[in-house]
């Protein structure tokens, strides 16, 4: 994030007068939507490349709501703070609602006389006193997220490898109907054009051109997939396990 960007966050006057009728009434106040203005959402935009933090949909042509890692309740300290903002849509935010609290291993927080200024760089020190089982997208990175889940390549439903990815789950519904279909339908699509390869080059003399024309499907498929493109992590899975994919479901 741009310096400028934080700064503006920081010291922004009335998200500051905000930030302090918040603190003397020792919960949110603020009903004027000031942690979620133009240049917060167009940098949120860019870190998830207008995708859900949580479910990875694609959110070029709907809301995309600015969500609280650690919900304004009871959280009010941290309504404005950068690093406690996602972005996310409509279901899994309101999915996750205020449950983060319900799913703590530690010991909640409670305010601590934190500035807007302090507020921002204490992320570090919260997760170690709460240890919350809800993950938070922003603090994972592609390798990291490896280590918390897979995808079942039959059901295109994920499956958790850790206590936080089962929680994460478990909350904000990511093996709801509407996600399974979606990311089934991307395999289904590709196995549509590899059965067509096989067709247009069936019979054992044609084995070469029918490897050469399925390999040429999924670099086909690869090109397809952007940092913007929903369901990365799906699609990767998908070209990781591409033998798989051949050997099993479609008829050489």
């Amino acid at each position: 994030m741009k310096k400028s960007l934080l700064l503006y966050i920081i010291y922004y006057k009335p998200r500051v007068d905000a930030f302090e009728r918040n603190k003397i009434a020792g919960k949110y106040t603020s009903s004027d939507n000031l942690y979620k203005p133009k240049k917060v959402k167009e940098s949120l935009d860019k870190i998830y490349h207008k995708k859900c933090a949580y479910c990875e949909k694609s959110l070029k042509d709907a809301d995309r709501h600015v969500e609280h890692y650690r919900p304004k309740v009871p959280y009010f300290w941290l309504a404005f703070s950068w690093d406690n903002l996602l972005i996310a849509c409509k279901r899994c935010n309101e999915f996750k609602s205020n449950y983060f609290v319900e799913y703590l291993e530690g010991t909640i927080l409670e305010y601590n006389n934190e500035t807007l200024q302090t507020a921002q760089s204490q992320i570090v020190f919260y997760n170690k006193k709460e240890k919350p089982l809800i993950l938070n997208p922003e603090q994972e990175t592609e390798e990291s997220l490896k280590s918390h889940f897979t995808f079942d390549l039959k059901t295109a439903e994920l499956i958790p490898l850790s206590p936080q990815m089962k929680a994460t789950i478990k909350v904000c519904r990511l093996n709801r109907e509407e996600l399974v279909e979606k990311r089934k339908s991307e395999l289904t699509r590709l196995k549509g054009h590899l059965e067509q390869d096989v067709f247009a080059y069936r019979g054992n003399h044609k084995k070469v051109e029918r490897g050469k024309a399925m390999l040429n499907t999924f670099k086909k498929f690869r090109t397809e997939i952007s940092e913007e493109t929903s369901f990365l992590a799906w699609r990767n899975f998908i070209l990781k396990n591409w033998r798989t994919i051949v050997t099993n479901n479609v008829q050489l």
